[in-house]
Order: structure tokens, then sequence, then C-alpha cells
């Protein structure tokens, strides 16, 4: 290439240049932004970020309920272990023991009662006692 030919080149590129720049002015005329963009445009930031705040609290919550349950699984299977430690009879086992107790020792109900809650206390005693 010439350098006659490569001047006329860069003058016909720079035409081109200014040409565009003139139409992009012009256009900026015929383009108007509607009265209703930036409520728009803010309602939908806002609708993001209100999805992405959902989101979180939820992750946030079943974050918690799975660390509740992780730390909440070991103590129930503890507690299942001493259930029977810390169980007792039912009342109406004690009413049957105080009956036969006050058949057997021919002394009134209202010993074999006394005499029940008696024994009830030496076995719970004994259930809790610490390992020596």
């Amino acid at each position: 290439m010439s350098e006659s030919h490569h001047d006329a080149d860069l003058g016909n590129d720079n035409q081109d240049f200014h040409e565009i720049e003139q139409r992009i002015r012009a256009a900026g005329s015929y383009v108007r932004v509607s009265d209703d963009l930036r409520p728009r445009t803010l309602e939908a930031a806002r609708s993001v970020c209100d999805d992405t705040l959902f989101e979180r609290r939820m992750g946030g919550f079943f974050v918690c309920v799975l660390l509740m349950f992780c730390l909440a699984s070991p103590v129930v299977e503890l507690l299942g272990d001493y259930q029977s430690r810390f169980s007792g009879p039912s009342s109406v086992e004690v009413h049957r023991k105080a009956a036969e107790l006050s058949r057997r020792s021919d002394i009134g109900t209202q010993w074999g009662m006394c005499e029940a809650f008696s024994q009830l206390r030496q076995t719970q005693a004994s259930r809790f006692r610490l390992p020596r």
C-alpha cells in the first residue's frame, strides 16, 4: 500500500466516525425514557433483593433446624438410655402394691399405702445412687 492511499483511508475513516457520531447525537432527540422507567427499575431491584433476603432467611432457618436436630438427637438417645432410671410405677401399681401389703400384713389400707410409698422411695433411692 502506498502512503497516499493509506492517508486517503484514514480520512475516509474519520469521516465515517464523524458521520456515526452525528447520527448518535441526532438519535438522542428521538429516544425518550418512559415516565415509569425509574419506578419499574426500582421495583424490579426491590423484588430481586426481597427474593435474595427470603432465600437467606430460609437458608438460615434450615441450618438452625439441622443444627438443633444434630444436637438434640444425642440428648434424646441419652435420655432413652436412662429412661428406666427416671420412670417409676404408675398410681394403679402403687395402689395394687398397697392392697397386697395390707392383706399380707393384716394392716389397714392407709398403712399399706404408707408402706408401699416407703418401699417405692427405697427403690428410687437405690436407682439414683451414684456408682462408687
